[in-house]
């Protein structure tokens, strides 16, 4: 018999959704907050798949984006506001220099999120003078800034982890940056799977057959795509086609399918790539 165990949290009006966590035998999905963008993270037992959408806008303008980057033996995709170019604030351009420093994962984890929250302070910290502005970029309650999904080899296996920044703080208040890192790291086994949905999200969870996802032949490439599609046709002004797909095995990485923006795979940083 499996168990569902569903976990219903009420989110702003803004974003107007329900945020469930489905906890069952053979699958665990994770649901969590992003803004404009979709991010799809699903583990087997012997590969993890990511996926984004293509939607960015930058100075007023959409435009198209690949979310998804590599770092050495490392994947990670980004969601919600990652980049602030009027304080010169880029978190994708600091986490490619720290994963790929020569340390361990863990630790060079532990300095990102000690450097962002350094270079975030003080940012929020002026942009909290403007109220309208504070609130705009920052929605209560959760004020979510961003998320980056990093995928790794951990004992032989991919693994992923979700490290999400939020303010916590209100705009009368100091600057309090809050970083919360979430894990898919325990060993699976047979056609055990977790899946981690990121930002838009409210068709996939309309859609989802959660029966079908407890079935051994669940499809991750064709449910990914059919997942990131409900919500581009939903909402088109904050997630777009195309869709960037990676497979990540613990000898490889290749793109399923990806546009010309995404950078093609250097596999010399696998171990056992030929």
């Amino acid at each position: 018999m499996t168990y569902i165990y569903i976990l219903f949290i009420w989110i702003n009006k803004q974003i107007s959704r329900l945020v469930l966590i489905f906890a069952m035998l053979f699958c665990l999905i994770f649901i969590s907050l992003a803004y404009g963008t979709t991010l799809i993270a699903v583990r087997t037992a012997k590969e993890v798949f990511l996926a984004a959408d293509s939607m960015m806008i930058k100075g007023g303008e959409i435009r198209s984006a690949c979310k998804i980057i590599q770092v050495e033996d490392m994947f990670i995709s980004f969601g919600g506001k990652p980049i602030f170019p009027q304080y010169q604030f880029d978190a994708i351009r600091s986490a490619d220099d720290i994963f790929s420093r020569k340390d361990t994962f863990r630790n060079n984890m532990e300095t990102y999120i000690a450097l962002i929250k350094w270079q975030l302070t003080p940012i929020i910290d002026k942009m909290r003078k403007d109220v309208k502005l504070f609130n705009d970029y920052f929605h209560a309650p959760n004020r979510f800034i961003f998320v980056l999904i990093v995928s790794t080899i951990e004992a032989d296996s991919p693994v992923f982890y979700e490290i999400t920044f939020y303010v916590n703080s209100s705009h009368n208040e100091p600057a309090i940056i809050k970083s919360v890192i979430r894990d898919s790291t325990k060993r699976l086994i047979g056609s055990q799977r977790e899946i981690l949905i990121e930002g838009e999200q409210s068709e996939i969870l309309d859609s989802i057959d959660k029966n079908a996802l407890d079935k051994p032949d669940f499809d991750p490439i064709k449910n990914i795509i059919k997942w990131i599609r409900l919500e581009a046709t939903a909402n088109p002004d904050k997630v777009r086609l195309p869709i960037d797909i990676l497979r990540i095995t613990k000898d490889r990485a290749e793109w399923i399918q990806h546009k010309p923006e995404c950078k093609e795979i250097e596999q010399k940083f696998f171990k056992h790539s030929n």
